[in-house]
């Protein structure tokens, strides 16, 4: 199992290394030989092609199939997969978000009111580079203000697009405040490399070119460092990209591919295109890309988030497992290791607790860890839980839940599941055992079985000296006591009395 966890670990820290930036990089540099599109980018199209033509049979097999083993309907299944994102769009992750992104929802919001208010000639003030003849503080600032100006409704569209689906997840995971900081400092990268490659360009590619005649704008540097995050934080996760339906413009199927393989091939691209622009101009800032994308990813493995991916990623893969016929093997392992360092994750206790259905030690053993989880979570919940197993495996409850359940159902008038819960809590050594003892006497007098009653007081009294219990059970027994001798008396009178009035007869 441990050696288990040690893959895992691997496996956070370098497949992003070589699947997300090594082996992207090494595709890009074929730009520089200028055989990019040769090697790389023909087979590429000839593959989405073939994808395609050939994803709406796949889909009706998957959907055939699906019909053929649940019995769900085969048209609302296929349709289902159909989307109106336009094709090549990524929209969504298959990952929680947990809480709400409030960073990613205002940045969003912040670069649409821009773009919506600020007229054209403060932007062309605070590009980079500024028009005009800026001075070297006005360059600087120009390097943050350009994150927020867009050229036009599709670019500001599509970058917020890719900004909600990877912000979005990314913040919960990192925190807000750290979430902004990363965004400005990604904006920050992107830009300084970009600075940097504009000097060299000027200085030994091209003599005639002027750093000042170029002009960038745009959140694009910034998202793509959102997605250097991405691909260390969530490299397991996978990705919902629009593949076109045919040649139909706006309808698209639906399909999943890996974070890493994806987001890499996006930086292959950015990577060629960064040869390209020292060639020629380019209406993609790919520099600014690259910038961004090599930022992000750095300060994530510097911040160390590729340890809560390696941990998250046991969780998802288990869950993914857990669906798959053939999986059960594997997802075992993982919830196994998941209970060794989380041992209250209630997902994998109730996994196992299912999984050993046919082996009573282990169910068992699994029940009461799961039941006392839920617990602390909602106790009503845990309520469901007792009840849906009572009484098969009620025993083997731990104590305080035993007493916990036990006065629940007391104080709701269940006492016939009440009862057996308080007299296997009374009958454990802990700090519940007087209370569950002297619970089980009121029931049993309720029940009207004194004799039971009595004696459960009396060994209240005598094995919790000075304590609360002990006295409330004593004044009880005095007052049972009292009123037995009351009623003797009574008993008495009226048999004496009735033994006189028949002597007179």
């Amino acid at each position: 199992m441990e050696a288990f966890s040690q893959s895992e670990k691997r496996t956070a820290l370098a497949f992003p290394i070589v699947g997300a930036l090594l082996l992207p990089m090494a595709i890009g540099l074929l730009g520089f030989f200028g055989l990019f599109d040769a090697i790389f980018l023909r087979p590429l199209s000839c593959f989405l092609f073939f994808l395609m033509a050939f994803l709406p049979c796949i889909k009706a097999v998957k959907a055939f199939s699906e019909h053929i083993s649940s019995s769900k309907y085969f048209f609302s299944t296929f349709f289902r997969e159909f989307t109106l994102i336009p094709g090549g769009y990524v929209y969504g992750s298959d990952l929680k978000r947990g809480a709400i992104p409030w960073i990613t929802v205002g940045l969003i919001a912040t670069n649409a009111f821009i773009f919506l208010t600020v007229p054209e000639r403060i932007m062309d003030a605070w590009v980079f580079v500024p028009y005009g003849n800026p001075s070297a503080v006005h360059v600087f600032l120009s390097m943050f203000t350009c994150a927020f100006f867009h050229a036009g409704a599709a670019h500001l569209l599509g970058n917020m697009l890719f900004l909600w689906v990877l912000g979005s997840v990314v913040e919960p995971r990192v925190g807000s405040l750290q979430y902004l900081f990363l965004y400005i400092a990604c904006i920050l990268t992107s830009q300084v490399l970009e600075a940097l490659l504009l000097i060299l360009k000027a200085a030994f590619v091209s003599v005639n070119f002027n750093p000042g005649s170029f002009h960038s704008l745009g959140a694009s540097g910034a998202i793509a460092g959102i997605m250097g995050i991405f691909v260390v934080r969530c490299y397991f996760s996978r990705l919902k990209l629009a593949v076109p339906f045919f040649f139909f413009p706006i309808v698209s199927l639906s399909t999943r591919v890996n974070a890493s393989v994806l987001l890499g091939l996006f930086f292959a691209l950015d990577f060629a295109g960064s040869a390209a622009q020292f060639r020629m101009d380019s209406h993609v800032d790919y520099w600014a890309h690259v910038g961004g994308y090599v930022g992000g990813f750095v300060m994530a493995y510097m911040l160390k988030l590729h340890r809560d991916a390696a941990r998250e990623a046991l969780r998802v893969r288990a869950d993914r497992m857990r669906t798959k016929p053939l999986g059960k093997r594997e997802a075992t392992r993982r919830y196994m290791e998941i209970l060794q360092e989380e041992p209250e994750n209630e997902k994998a206790l109730c996994y196992l607790f299912e999984l050993h259905r046919h082996n009573k030690e282990k169910r068992e053993h699994y029940y009461a860890r799961l039941v006392e989880v839920v617990a602390k979570r909602d106790f009503r919940h845990s309520v469901t839980l007792f009840e849906e197993h009572f009484p098969t495996l009620t025993r083997e409850l731990s104590g305080p839940m035993l007493l916990g359940f036990g006065l629940y159902c007391y104080k709701v008038g269940d006492l016939e599941k009440a009862l057996p819960c308080l007299e296997f809590a009374s009958e454990r050594e802990g700090n519940w055992q007087a209370k569950a003892m002297y619970t089980l006497a009121m029931i049993y007098e309720e029940m009207g079985r004194d004799g039971l009653a009595r004696k459960t007081l009396e060994q209240v009294a005598e094995k919790f000296p000075n304590s609360p219990f002990q006295m409330t059970a004593l004044e009880r027994l005095h007052k049972d006591s009292k009123s037995r001798t009351v009623e003797n008396r009574r008993r008495e009178f009226r048999l004496h009395r009735a033994h006189h009035i028949g002597q007179r007869v």
